[in-house]
């Protein structure tokens, strides 16, 4: 595995789907954990930028 990939499935974790499969609930739970993770990294941001003031 190289670094890149390595770097990127730490950066972008996604777990598997365990919901009743249509294609409507796959693509959600994929945008939710999308979404979640920018949500993760702006309130990661804030956080940062609050401890150095």
């Amino acid at each position: 595995m190289s670094s890149n990939q390595e770097l990127d499935n730490f950066l972008s974790p996604h777990s598997s789907y365990y919901g009743h499969f249509t294609p409507e609930n796959f693509v959600f739970n994929a945008n939710l954990q999308e979404f979640a993770q920018k949500v993760s990294f702006i309130c990661n941001l804030e956080a940062l930028v609050q401890s150095n003031y």
